[in-house]
């Protein structure tokens, strides 16, 4: 069964990336993709962290209140209530899980909608890299869903817009304190002048240097602050690795393509996305030096490539084919998602991951048919929960057709 799930896993990638590369749509192999990753990612049991959740899930149910639940765990907050509140209904882990999945992938498919960008190339990437870190980093991949959706509201010109991004924000920040970092994208609301980005570059270059000359300082400094806070302790260890030059590697290659060529596109929408995404790219290198503090910083960067992606996309699908725009899309596209996939798996080359989520399914074994009742009752649920808010909430406008006479 492996090498079945294997096979069809990375077929169902192949085929949605070839899509995209040939700019074409086809929305049963991107139901399909999502289908294989929404299993794959919700019934995994075995690997690393997974483990921990399910014992930590099983504590929290033990606790009398929320808060005895939220000192019985070193999570935040947020996560804690959800947990609490899912045991007090009676749902086991998985079908807890089932009901993340399906508010993390209906935030990606509402952005992708909303950038109006090509669905098959971005789940295509998806599922050649981050898929792996989401689906074992179950906090920080709800955190990372629920920003992916807000930068939406980075666009708009109105103060409730602000409102709703701050109090997304919060809310991803109580599943993972490290989403509080997104707050500083509300700059990209304050001006869009290519002078002020071109400071926050220095400044996250100034900042970065500052960090290489406190180096020998880094380990008493974090220490401290790690005990002031009472936790953060494997965060503010620092270690003396240099993964942080391959991060800010791709983290410039990912930005170039969209700096040089964005301006030139002829779709004002699409180009205004693009140079708003560039600009959130530029804040978000101000956070560099973290990176070179300790590798669990890295995850700010790997957090907004779902967004990199569809940047990326955008300036690849509203550019003439085999123009240098193009191509230099296209191998950045590539190069950015393969980049980060050999630099994590690199990292973590001691962990059991990708053969994990590939082999340990509860779908393929192990499942209680006691259970299976529950989880189909709950993902009938939250398909009718979807079914309804797609109802209420209108759905983007399309203009796909009037961006390839564009391009024409």
């Amino acid at each position: 069964m492996t090498i079945l799930t294997y096979i069809i896993f990375y077929i169902l990638a192949g085929l949605n990336i070839i899509s995209g590369i040939k700019k074409k749509r086809s929305n049963a192999l991107y139901v399909v993709a999502l289908f294989v990753v929404f299993v794959l990612m919700t019934f995994n049991y075995h690997g690393p962290d997974i483990g921990a959740y399910i014992k930590t899930f099983n504590s929290v149910g033990n606790a009398h209140n929320v808060k005895s639940a939220h000192e019985s765990t070193y999570m935040e907050y947020g996560y804690t209530f959800l947990m609490f509140c899912a045991n007090r209904i009676g749902l086991d882990f998985f079908a807890f899980r089932i009901i993340l999945t399906f508010v993390c992938l209906s935030f990606f498919v509402s952005t992708v909608r909303y950038y109006k960008v090509n669905p098959n190339f971005v789940i295509g990437l998806y599922m050649v890299y981050l898929f792996f870190f989401d689906t074992i980093q179950i906090r920080n991949c709800i955190s990372q869903f629920i920003i992916l959706f807000a930068t939406r509201y980075l666009f708009s010109k109105t103060k409730l817009s602000i409102v709703k991004y701050i109090a997304c924000v919060a809310i991803a920040s109580s599943i993972h304190v490290l989403a509080l970092v997104y707050l500083s994208l509300l700059l990209v609301r304050l001006t869009r002048s290519r002078s002020f980005y071109q400071c926050v570059c220095v400044l996250a270059a100034a900042l970065f240097v500052v960090c290489v000359l406190i180096r020998p300082l880094l380990p008493q400094i974090l220490s401290y602050i790690s005990k002031l806070l009472n936790r953060g302790e494997s965060y503010l260890h620092s270690e003396l690795r240099f993964s942080y030059l391959a991060v800010m590697g791709l983290h410039v290659v990912g930005l170039l393509p969209l700096y040089v060529y964005g301006r030139n596109i002829c779709d004002t929408q699409a180009r205004r996305r693009i140079n708003t995404i560039l600009y959130i790219e530029i804040i978000m290198g101000v956070f560099l030096p973290f990176a070179f503090i300790n590798s669990n910083f890295n995850r700010i960067f790997r957090n907004i490539l779902i967004l990199d992606t569809i940047g990326l996309t955008l300036l690849y699908e509203n550019t003439k084919s085999r123009t240098r725009a193009n191509v230099y899309a296209l191998a950045a596209q590539l190069s950015v998602v393969g980049g980060w996939f050999v630099t994590d798996m690199f990292r973590n080359r001691n962990e059991d991951i990708v053969n994990a989520i590939m082999k340990y399914n509860l779908i393929f074994d192990n499942i209680m048919v006691g259970n299976i009742w529950q989880y189909i009752f709950v993902a009938v649920l939250c398909l009718c929960v979807i079914f309804a808010v797609r109802c209420v909430v209108p759905s983007p406008t399309k203009h796909y057709k009037r961006v390839v006479q564009c391009r024409q």
